[in-house]
């Protein structure tokens, strides 16, 4: 027996169904909307796109910009690109990874830090460049973190 569909879900991705490249659309809106695409959302998407939910699975899974669980409070999103390394970024990231006791692509326990490696925010003239919780932050150091502490 299938569960009850989710119709709320369903409808805030149908207008996406005969679009090309449909499914991605839809998926970016559903991360957009809940910060992650729960699992249990797979048998709806799947059914609306006339899909597998293996197929959508693989999908969700392939792209590093989908997640299937809640985001930590914090998302911090070190450069690593060049210009940024030669800017200090490497120590940067030693220093953050340090104070949280995590590596790039952990999260805390808690959950309340993420830490990422992004490469080039587009602030290659005043690295190392950080973005925490979408906001970019140029000539970035410890203390820029920090402040997600108070």
């Amino acid at each position: 027996m299938h569960p009850m569909p989710n119709t709320k879900l369903q409808d805030s991705i149908r207008q996406y169904v005969p679009r090309i490249g449909g499914l991605m659309h839809a998926l970016r809106h559903i991360m957009g909307e809940h910060g992650y695409i729960d699992p249990k959302f797979l048998p709806d998407i799947a059914d609306l796109f006339n899909l597998s939910q293996a197929e959508v699975r693989g999908v969700v899974s392939f792209y590093h910009d989908f997640r299937t669980e809640p985001p930590a409070k914090h998302q911090i999103s070190i450069c690593q690109a060049e210009a940024c390394q030669a800017q200090g970024s490497r120590r940067l990231t030693r220093e953050i990874e340090e104070h949280f006791d995590l590596n790039l692509g952990d999260r805390s326990d808690d959950p309340s830090v993420e830490l990422h490696a992004v490469y080039c925010l587009g602030l290659c003239s005043v690295g190392p460049s950080m973005q925490i919780d979408g906001r970019l932050i140029a000539r970035a150091s410890l203390d820029s973190v920090r402040a997600i502490e108070q």
